[in-house]
């Protein structure tokens, strides 16, 4: 049983060990599948508003921008936009971004440094966000920045489901290799093995009084080699009893023992009820 025990917590840490490994690869392609498509959404939605946006930053119309920007809130994962002009000046935001706005000054500040766009998560409200900020030019001349702002938590909720349905899948293979390794181990050894064992008991009690056990059922090939050292070891043990008893019991044909009981019988049978005397330099015994 220990053995069993054994070798079903070996090939359960194995499966674990496995399931470990391909859950953290597949999360990981996951995460960097989902946020390479995030990133680009946002590109391809920066590229199509900086055509809206540019003319309002240069014409000074700071009510129309704002009109704009206010036609992006209240989307199912994309929560605004913002645009600063090329001093850092927040122009127009998107209503409720209050709490990611300042999250992400830095970006908006390395963006008007280095001219590229740049991408970042933040937490804010409780949440995962995904800021995507990109350089406003005009004639090669950067006139501001424009920072879309998504929700990203459903990043982390499609990666939450990955490990919770690997997870599923591991206790249910477990079960199965547990179970499995149960009945080969109970089909292909133990079950053999106690199966020996009693023919091996009958054996040595002295069941089997043949000079030539009975052959074990067919088992497994792999333990053929202990059944055929088993089979001579009890074969010897058959014909070793049966010398032993043959030996012990008197020759088949010859004369039984003479005892005192059948020695007085004998002789009363042969005198027919006379007396036997015999003389000796002792007193006479009779008979």
């Amino acid at each position: 049983m220990k053995i069993t025990i054994r070798l079903v917590v070996s090939l359960v840490l194995v499966v674990a060990l496995v399931a470990v490994v391909f859950s953290f690869y597949q999360v990981r392609e996951e995460r960097t599948r989902l946020t390479s498509d995030l990133g680009r959404r946002s590109s391809v939605l920066a590229e199509s508003l900086q055509e809206s946006v540019t003319p309002l930053i240069t014409s000074d119309s700071p009510g129309r921008l704002n009109l704009l920007v206010q036609r992006f809130g209240n989307r199912e994962k994309f929560q605004g936009i913002a645009v600063h002009d090329a001093g850092g000046r927040l122009l127009a935001s998107t209503a409720d971004l209050e709490l990611q706005i300042p999250g992400s000054g830095p970006q908006v500040v390395h963006v008007l440094a280095e001219g590229y766009p740049a991408a970042s998560f933040i937490h804010a409200a409780k949440r995962r966000i995904y800021i995507y900020t990109s350089p406003l030019l005009l004639e090669g001349k950067m006139i501001g920045v424009l920072t879309l702002f998504n929700d990203a938590s459903y990043i982390d909720v499609r990666l939450e489901e990955i490990w919770r349905h690997n997870l599923i899948r591991f206790l249910i293979l477990s079960v199965l290799v547990a179970a499995i390794t149960l009945i080969v181990v109970r089909w292909s050894i133990t079950g053999p093995i106690a199966q020996m064992a009693g023919w091996i008991k009958e054996v040595r009690t002295g069941k089997t009084k043949t000079a030539k056990p009975a052959v074990l059922p067919k088992m497994d090939p792999t333990l053929d080699p202990l059944i055929s050292e088993v089979n001579r070891m009890a074969k010897s043990l058959t014909v070793a009893r049966a010398r032993a008893e043959k030996a012990s019991s008197p020759p088949s044909g010859a004369d039984p023992l003479w005892t005192a009981d059948r020695l007085k019988d004998h002789m009363r049978a042969e005198l027919g009820g006379k007396k036997l005397y015999l003389l000796s330099n002792r007193e006479p015994y009779m008979h």
